[in-house]
């Protein structure tokens, strides 16, 4: 695992941590729509994305 200040991805690895609350509190998350707003976000970063890495070429 990693260790702050050692690794550049200290964050994203402690949350890779099966022990980390995120994940042991997944089981016990409520299982209910997003709503459309949100839906209709990630659609709009989906395809900024596809255009940002089509125009980084």
């Amino acid at each position: 695992a990693c260790e702050m200040g050692s690794c550049p991805h200290a964050a994203s690895c402690n949350l890779l941590n099966a022990d980390h609350p995120w994940l042991q509190n997944a089981k016990k998350a409520p299982n209910v729509p997003l709503g459309e707003t949100v839906r209709a976000r990630l659609k709009q970063f989906s395809v900024m994305s596809k255009f940002k890495k089509k125009a980084l070429r």
